[in-house]
């Protein structure tokens, strides 16, 4: 019973979904004729040389140093000030109490490559929202979940509420599915945020 309830809720979704992208597509196309050549085309970009690499008109905001950190970044608890969080091998590490950080530019519409890892040995009695738990705000309204959702026991020793776990909006939609990878382990998430006129 419960198989078929969730395969109706993915349903419903997806079919919700492919209706929102159908209606911004629509907005789009009612602006212009098909094929019209007057529509504006697309910024020209160079793409990434390698896997891994940026394309030309990303904007770095941490590439492994502390000197980036302090360029793009500020804590949020500490009046704006400088980010306590800890470089290491090239990435940053939350301390213990450093609170959240945010970027000094503000965003429109963007995409965002986020790449983040838990760290191995957490007692297995720590479960729910206790492992590991952050998010990626956007517009100080929506989280993108950052947290421990891995399982290979399909939830039966870490479970939390399904607008909880990783890749949720948080408190909003649960992820379509957990891809989580064990700890220690990096993730990655490609976030769109396109703002509605």
């Amino acid at each position: 019973m419960k198989t078929r309830m969730m395969r109706n809720i993915c349903c419903i979704l997806l079919v919700a979904m492919a209706m929102g992208i159908s209606s911004f597509a629509a907005m789009q196309a009612g602006k212009y004729d098909v094929h019209d050549k007057t529509r504006e085309n697309p910024l020209v970009i160079t793409p990434p040389q390698q896997l891994g690499q940026s394309p030309s008109d990303a904007i770095i905001l941490f590439d492994g140093s502390k000197d980036s950190l302090d360029l793009e970044w500020i804590s949020e608890r500490r009046g704006g000030g400088e980010v306590p969080w800890t470089i290491e091998n090239g990435y940053m590490e939350v301390s213990r109490k450093g609170g959240g950080i945010r970027t000094k530019k503000t965003f429109g519409n963007c995409q965002l490559h986020v790449e983040w890892c838990s760290p191995e040995g957490v007692d297995p009695k720590i479960t729910d929202q206790n492992r590991s738990n952050s998010g990626v705000f956007l517009m100080d309204r929506y989280e993108v979940q950052v947290l421990d959702s891995f399982t290979d026991d399909n939830y039966k020793t870490n479970r939390t509420y399904a607008d909880g776990q990783a890749a949720a909006i948080y408190g909003q939609h649960p992820p379509m599915v957990n891809a989580c990878r064990r700890p220690g382990h990096w993730q990655t998430y490609d976030i769109t945020k396109l703002l509605q006129n």
